[in-house]
């Protein structure tokens, strides 16, 4: 019974009495919170408030408790949960029978709703229809397993996975040859995150001699993002094959962070700090550089100018330093971009040739592990058929690969190759194998 109605059956109700025509004849209907003794009740139902009472509206009995006034259509059970201090029910016992998981709250609702559906009542009762989808037939191809398969035949993965990659397809395409791709191995992908590591404490290092600064955060990262789109080599992480050799990225980046790196401004001491490092840094570069007289008279002048003016006036306001810092880009920044134009793209350039270079190195040292690969009978042309989309087939068989212990602690998924450990989340672990299949099978 909703808290809207409890007002009115509290001032219609009373204590359970056996409905008659001189009933409604007397004065006013007592309240539910009688201190009457209710013979019909247990005796621990009435020491905890509860006592039978009957709704004229519903003309039936209904429990109301005084204490917190609580009222259900039902029996109260013994040992319920406290709806004050644990509304949910979370602490209570499941009580027995076919409503056992169903709180006095659910009970009482699911008794009015189903009082309700009567002859006059409006409410529509939901069809649930199960819909079987049909799933098309696939054509046959030799080699290929079909993807409409039985659901019985699906197996369910043991730990949940983020995203589901086993989904079935309904495109068709011509029946393709096998992919002359290198199929993965322990080592070769060990040594691949090695160079990489490699490659990147470089590019750190080339920043640091060359231009004085960090290398942009996460630069590095974008920059594999930005040249795999065109990349035409056969790694499938170390860009090989690029052009232009200059990643444009990588270049404007770096660029941004010379003469020093520029941050958010909170306060205006930070950026009156900000202001006098920036005019510091522009004059000390272009000192240091084969810059030409003009250029370096323009920096100087600008850069001397500011650093002046922060010495005279201490009641600027933060708004005051940024439109300097901003007038001082403006004036210094293009003769400062062409004065490091040279130094980094050669930082770019350099990245990318070690880039390629530890890609040959990979693919011969992926080439030499294979099991003669000449040797291998070449796969039949396929014939001019459509089929449903499938997985790409390698022509190059898979040797024999290296063991690879794997334990789990708890929510971690332990790894060992080689006395090297690596522990990944077991969440993504399993998203992590499933990808790792279908790479294998050369989807994604």
């Amino acid at each position: 019974m909703s808290n809207n109605s409890q007002g009115s059956v509290k001032g219609e109700a009373a204590p359970m009495v056996p409905p008659s025509g001189s009933a409604s004849s007397h004065g006013p209907p007592l309240s539910p919170s009688t201190t009457s003794k209710s013979p019909e009740l247990p005796d621990e139902l009435v020491q905890a408030g509860w006592s039978k009472c009957w709704s004229r509206r519903e003309n039936r009995p209904y429990y109301f408790n005084r204490f917190t006034n609580q009222s259900l259509w039902e029996v109260p059970v013994l040992g319920q949960h406290d709806v004050i201090s644990d509304p949910l029910g979370l602490n209570a016992a499941p009580a027995e029978g076919g409503d056992g998981n169903l709180g006095n709250g659910q009970r009482k609702r699911r008794s009015s709703e189903e009082q309700g559906a009567g002859p006059n009542s409006f409410k529509r009762t939901k069809l649930c229809l199960q819909v079987e989808p049909t799933t098309p037939i696939s054509p046959s191809t030799p080699g290929v397993k079909p993807w409409s398969s039985a659901p019985e035949e699906k197996q369910v993965p043991v730990t949940t996975i983020y995203w589901d990659l086993d989904v079935q397809t309904n495109a068709v395409i011509r029946e393709r040859s096998a992919a002359n791709h290198l199929p993965l191995h322990p080592e070769i992908e060990l040594q691949r995150a090695q160079l990489v590591t490699k490659l990147r404490q470089h590019y750190h290092e080339l920043c640091h001699q060359r231009e004085g600064i960090d290398p942009p955060r996460e630069s590095f990262n974008r920059w594999l993002l930005e040249r795999k789109v065109i990349d035409k080599g056969l790694d499938p992480l170390l860009p090989s094959e690029c052009e232009p050799a200059v990643s444009p990225s990588m270049f404007r980046e770096v660029m941004n962070d010379i003469p020093i790196r520029l941050s958010r401004i909170k306060y205006k001491e930070e950026a009156r700090k900000l202001l006098f490092k920036y005019a510091e840094a522009a004059k000390r570069m272009i000192d240091s550089r084969n810059a030409s007289p003009e250029s370096r008279k323009v920096v100087k002048w600008n850069a001397e100018d500011t650093m002046n003016w922060l010495r005279r006036d201490h009641s600027a306001s933060k708004e005051d330093y940024m439109d300097r810092l901003e007038h001082l880009r403006q004036q210094c920044g293009p003769h400062v971009t062409a004065v490091a134009k040279d130094s980094v793209e050669g930082i770019c350039s350099k990245i990318y040739q070690l880039s390629a270079e530890y890609s040959r190195r990979l693919r011969q040292t992926h080439l030499s592990l294979l099991q003669d690969p000449s040797t291998e009978t070449c796969a039949s042309p396929p014939q001019s058929r459509l089929v449903y989309c499938y997985p790409v087939r390698l022509s190059i068989p898979t040797p024999a690969l290296p063991r690879v212990e794997l334990h789990f602690e708890n929510d971690v998924a332990c790894l060992r190759f080689r006395g090297e450990m690596v522990k990944v989340n077991r969440g993504h672990f399993s998203k992590l194998v499933s990808r790792v299949i279908w790479i294998l099978l050369g989807v994604i």
